[in-house]
């Protein structure tokens, strides 16, 4: 624009010389208006051009292309709107990749979750829903643009979302627990959920859903009152024989020799059972502690297999059983030595009191890869499917009358499962063919 100017000026200043030479002023005066309208024409069209420029530069920033920068030759006006725009977009990039990288942590941070997040719409369709969440829902991908109510139709959830919707909105400092809506719900799949709702009002998400699964801690808190109850009630009947017995032997028992004697053995029968209980109940509470000393180390399993065999062989015989040692020699687990002959001669001790006289039972081992593998086999009667998963929980029976005829405290293989799982390894039963039970360890090379 400035060259134009200066060239218009130097026309006019030639044509003016012109008149002064002789040239007709009428003449002169036409040729400088053409020559003004023509430079202003040009002016016009360079204008036009270079702020068609810069609005294409715009619209790409705008849209698919913000690494776009205005470039103008030109100095003035135009060169101080690109370098405005230019700053702009470079701020705006910058701005975009702070957003997009809090975005990236966010995401990370909610998939990442093991609660479920889910947000609602003020409509109750879903807008947001992590990971966990979606799995909890039973959903094979997130279900954006759902009814929530559709998903999970229980009336409490219902009612959860109602009251969080009239909840006064809070401040995330000034959220205490007792004021966020909760409800427990079990789910078809059997697991039970606490949701917890907050009311919202940002981002187009008007109630904030937190899914917690609890399945684990109430199946703990049922197994712990099952315990106290168990235990009590395994401990009141010998108490109560010993009880009767003695205050039978005080009321005269003792003046006829036969009956005290019967008396006492009741007596000593039923105190050596409640001793039984009581040390297997410090065994389970000293290993779930970490205070059973087990010291792993490398232990020779035929060695442990044998001394086993040979401790319940008095057993055995009384029983008229056969036991076949399936040995593969030169094999060594990580473990002690004295958790694992307990383990042995718990398994082994099993088979002979729940098996009919005359059965055959077989113990083993053998290396499964980087693992050994133990078993003890029997050709007895055999355990239910709807058992085997439960048999080692503490005091669980599947014949609780026929258990305690036998002496079982019903804490054995709870036993064992935590002295296998505290040396590393992991315990299985299942069903022996044709006939009985077949108990597998495995523990690491």
């Amino acid at each position: 624009m400035f060259l134009l100017t200066s060239l218009a000026m130097a026309i006019g200043s030639t044509l003016a010389a012109g008149v002064t030479v002789g040239f007709d002023p009428a003449l002169a005066a036409l040729i400088g208006a053409a020559m003004s309208l023509l430079l202003g024409l040009v002016g016009a069209r360079l204008v036009t051009l270079q702020a068609r420029r810069l609005t294409e530069v715009a619209q790409a920033m705008a849209s698919d292309h913000p690494e776009r920068r205005a470039s103008v030759a030109s100095s003035g006006e135009f060169q101080e709107l690109g370098d405005a725009l230019n700053h702009m977009a470079d701020k705006l990039e910058r701005t975009t990749a702070e957003l997009r990288g809090e975005r990236d942590r966010f995401g990370v941070v909610l998939e990442g979750m093991v609660e479920g997040v889910i947000g609602l719409t003020l409509d109750g369709r879903v807008a947001l829903c992590n990971r966990s969440a979606t799995a909890m829902l039973g959903e094979t991908k997130p279900p954006l643009e759902k009814r929530l109510l559709d998903l999970v139709r229980q009336p409490a959830l219902k009612d959860l979302l109602e009251r969080a919707r009239a909840a006064p909105h809070l401040r995330p400092d000034e959220v205490r627990e007792s004021d966020v809506p909760q409800v427990e719900l079990a789910m078809p799949s059997g697991a039970k959920l606490l949701w917890s709702a907050w009311p919202l009002d940002r981002a187009g998400i008007g109630v904030l859903l937190a899914m917690r699964d609890v399945t684990a801690l109430r199946r703990l808190e049922t197994v712990r009152r099952d315990f106290i109850s168990n235990v009590s009630h395994e401990l009141r009947t010998p108490v109560a024989i010993v009880y009767a017995s003695a205050e039978a032997l005080c009321d005269g028992g003792l003046e006829e020799p036969p009956i005290a004697r019967d008396f006492a053995e009741t007596i000593l029968r039923h105190a050596e059972r409640m001793s039984r209980i009581i040390s297997d109940l410090l065994d389970l509470s000293r290993i779930e502690a970490g205070a059973y000393d087990l010291s792993p180390s490398g232990v020779h399993v035929t060695e442990r297999i044998r001394h086993a065999v040979r401790l319940i062989e008095p057993t055995t015989t009384a029983r008229n059983q056969t036991v076949t040692a399936h040995i593969e020699d030169g094999l060594t687990v990580r473990g002690n030595p004295q958790a694992l002959d307990q383990v042995l001669v718990n398994l082994l001790e099993n088979a002979s009191k729940y098996t009919p006289q005359g059965s055959h039972i077989e113990v083993g081992c053998r290396r499964d890869g980087e693992r050994v593998e133990l078993w003890v086999a029997d050709n007895g009667p055999g355990i239910a499917a709807s058992h085997r998963e439960r048999i080692f929980e503490r005091f669980y029976r599947i014949d609780a009358g026929r258990s305690r005829e036998l002496g079982g405290t019903g804490l054995g293989l709870a036993i064992v499962r935590h002295l296998i799982e505290a040396m590393g390894g992991t315990i299985t039963c299942e069903a022996n063919e044709p006939t009985g039970a077949r108990f597998r360890v495995w523990l690491h090379a």
